[in-house]
């Protein structure tokens, strides 16, 4: 009997203890209930400040609340923009100590040095006997010089040709700061002109202190021997005013073709590129219709050509090429040994005073 009355009362028991556990079970269930919303809240805060500081600047960048502002910073304007205008690439900036590591010749030298800027014929490019610039123009991807826009100060320089190309030549080196560069997607702001892109030259308008170059060379054969001279000075006058000035001068003599071993080598490119006349570059070029001495067209001594005094001799046409007219060989005539570089010359003037009139009026005079 008493282990049959110990096991009712632990049935009773375990009776009693199920409600409990219900109650505990259910009384658990709105607890949790309860903190379901609170973490949600917890959880958006989170979300809330975790793309706050995605958008929002630093902390440490805004201005303490109820104490000093934060120390302005100062910003240049390069160039002036149509308002709401955004430009669609960077621009990329480039010291004139990096235009000098790049190549201590010249700015144009330096800027010709960078991927961005195409070779283009120029004064510094070699001759093919036909036009050839007196100047150097910059020319971005390739498009033409004349859709390149060049600024000086964020202006528009002084064109140099009739087409409105500037050439850099002209620019005073000795205060050049840095150059500007932006490619593509300028001419919804700057024009027509800069379809390809736009050179934006800054001057160091705060130099003090005097600057000179003095460069020489010449050619391994004694030719295209150059010379440069530039002198540059800056100074303040009172505390409101300041004035600058640069000159500089540049020769450089013809680089003959002659004296190299491919002087003489008439070298032409023949064919037209197809299939069947592929191009090729042939040296000993010749044109197989005339002779130095003069060629007979027509009547009974036609294909002859005339040599030494005036007589008449046989003419060999060489071998003939893919292209109407070019052999290779033969006695045809070639074109004479012309210059690889043409002679040039330059002289540059700048100077610049500006001024502080105060209340943020400043005002400048320049001229070159």
């Amino acid at each position: 009997m008493r282990g049959c009355g110990a096991r009712l009362l632990e049935q009773k028991d375990r009776t009693r203890a199920e409600p409990s556990r219900r109650v505990l079970a259910v009384s658990t269930s709105l607890v949790a209930l309860a903190l379901t919303p609170l973490t949600a809240a917890v959880a958006h805060a989170q979300v809330a400040e975790t793309v706050k500081d995605a958008f929002l600047p630093a902390a440490a960048s805004l201005p303490p609340s109820g104490g000093d502002a934060a120390p302005e910073t100062e910003i240049v304007v390069t160039s002036s923009r149509i308002r709401g205008a955004m430009g669609p690439n960077p621009v990329t900036s480039i010291s004139n100590s990096q235009l000098t590591t790049l190549s201590p010749q010249s700015v144009p030298a330096g800027l010709a040095k960078l991927p961005i800027f195409q070779p283009v014929k120029s004064s510094g490019s070699a001759s093919d006997g036909g036009y050839q610039p007196t100047g150097n123009y910059l020319d971005l991807w390739g498009l033409g010089p004349i859709r390149t826009l060049v600024l000086l100060n964020g202006h528009r320089g002084g064109p140099t040709y009739y087409d409105g190309t500037v050439d850099i030549n002209t620019l005073p080196q000795l205060l050049v700061r840095r150059v500007e560069v932006v490619t593509g997607g300028a001419s919804a702001v700057y024009g027509s002109d800069a379809v390809a892109g736009v050179a934006n030259v800054i001057l160091d308008h705060r130099f003090v202190g005097v600057k000179a170059v003095a460069q020489g060379g010449v050619s391994t054969y004694g030719d295209g021997g150059s010379v440069r001279l530039g002198f540059a000075n800056g100074f303040d006058i009172g505390e409101r005013s300041h004035f600058e000035w640069s000159a500089e001068y540049y020769r450089r003599d013809p680089i003959i073709a002659t004296p190299r071993a491919y002087g003489n080598s008439a070298v032409l490119i023949v064919g037209s590129g197809t299939q069947a006349s592929p191009l090729a570059q042939l040296a000993d070029t010749r044109l197989n219709s005339s002779a130095f001495g003069g060629f007979v067209t027509n009547g009974p001594f036609a294909g002859q050509q005339f040599v030494g005094d005036g007589t008449l001799a046989p003419f060999n046409k060489g071998a003939v090429t893919q292209s109407s007219g070019i052999s290779v060989g033969g006695d045809g005539t070639y074109r004479r040994p012309s210059n690889l570089l043409p002679s040039l010359r330059t002289m540059q003037f700048f100077g610049r005073f500006d001024h502080n009139f105060g209340g943020g009026i400043t005002g400048y005079v320049q001229g070159g």
